[in-house]
């Protein structure tokens, strides 16, 4: 199927988090503390392109996240790059010919703009933990999928913001802490699960 591309990128920024359950429950036994899910930021630019005949759009994108929680003295941090081939299905108008943004065509918003999202990616992070006992920062890289939904709001023929949310997860990922104590304690093996709430704004540079 023909692929058309147009001159439209795309920035978003939004709330993540960082689930790695398995991760924190050791961290926790050695420092002694209880730490919650790690909360932080993502952002990001994308690539706008879609096919020709459906409402199929494809918006590969690179970001990057921070994360952390803490407890007591002690602090996780994560921080990641990453590089996700989201693509967005149009499912009330598949067969339309919507070219965005979607104020300038007729059709409800929600019927123009409401798309399900698919989006495998790749992540290269690092991890660091600040506490008493002295941890080494700590590199790992996973691949991931999500799936999601958003609406396209089309502002003006230049401009188009998208709400979007998004539940992102991995198979199982090793990680190996590495610190001053006599004490083995790795390694350890978890899913990591990112659950997203951000905006992104589309710029039609060819308007």
């Amino acid at each position: 199927m023909s692929v058309t591309i147009y001159g439209q990128v795309g920035v978003s920024s939004g709330f993540q988090t960082f689930v790695a359950e398995e991760w924190t429950d050791l961290l926790g036994d050695i420092t002694g503390q209880n730490f919650d899910q790690a909360t932080g930021f993502n952002v990001g630019i994308d690539y706008w392109m879609r096919l020709k005949e459906k409402r199929v759009e494809f918006l590969p994108e690179l970001n990057y996240s921070s994360h952390s929680t803490s407890s007591g003295f002690s602090e996780i941090d994560v921080s990641l790059l990453g590089i996700h081939l989201n693509t967005n299905i149009y499912p009330f108008d598949f067969a339309g010919d919507c070219d965005c943004p979607t104020w300038s065509k007729s059709g409800g918003i929600f019927e123009k703009g409401f798309f399900l999202q698919v989006s495998p990616g790749f992540n290269r992070g690092t991890i660091k933990v600040e506490d008493e006992i002295m941890f080494e920062d700590e590199n790992f890289s996973y691949f991931n999928l999500a799936v999601g939904a958003g609406l396209d709001i089309g502002l003006s023929d230049f401009l188009t913001i998208t709400p979007i949310v998004r539940y992102r997860i991995s198979p199982s990922v090793e990680y190996i802490p590495t610190n001053n104590s006599p004490v083995d304690f790795g390694p350890v093996e978890s899913n990591i699960k990112q659950f997203y709430a951000g905006v992104r704004l589309g710029f039609r540079f060819d308007e």
